[in-house]
């Protein structure tokens, strides 16, 4: 990377594309609504950034109406990918290990 301006658009670009890989992947029909993974990896990489302030992981979930354990995968694979742990609640996790293949 030749500058700082390089760097993060290289950063934003790959975690956009990984938030959005679900609704991009070939024969989706985009004209509908976004399938649900979009909104848990959007939250989940805003929660791993630590950009969610004092909500839980669990009150996360729950608004994305999936279970909290659930959504824990979502957070972990943005942990993984991106190198982040959330810096109000890195203590919780439990499921940040390697991934299973």
């Amino acid at each position: 990377m030749e500058n700082r301006s390089e760097l993060v658009a290289d950063v934003a670009g790959r975690m956009m594309r990984w938030v959005t890989q679900p609704a991009l992947r070939e024969g989706r029909n985009i004209g509908g609504p976004p399938p649900p993974q979009v909104a848990a990896r959007t939250l989940a990489l805003a929660y791993v950034a630590g950009t969610t302030g004092s909500l839980s992981a669990s009150k996360l979930a729950r608004r994305l109406r999936m279970t909290p354990r659930r959504f824990a995968a979502y957070t972990a694979d943005a942990s993984r990918e991106f190198g982040l742990r959330n810096p109000h609640f890195s203590g919780h996790g439990w499921n940040f290990g390697a991934k299973n293949s």
